[in-house]
């Protein structure tokens, strides 16, 4: 998954490009783990 140091430039806010680009990589760890690790 994606971890990072937060360095906000306006204040506490995580900037909205963070939240996308991780919101992006929990999604596609979670379709990862359903193809591999999810049975039927």
């Amino acid at each position: 998954l994606h971890t990072f140091q937060k360095k906000s430039k306006q204040g506490i806010a995580t900037p909205k490009q963070e939240l996308e680009l991780i919101e992006a990589r929990l999604k596609r760890a979670r379709e990862h783990y359903s193809q591999h690790y999810t049975h039927e």
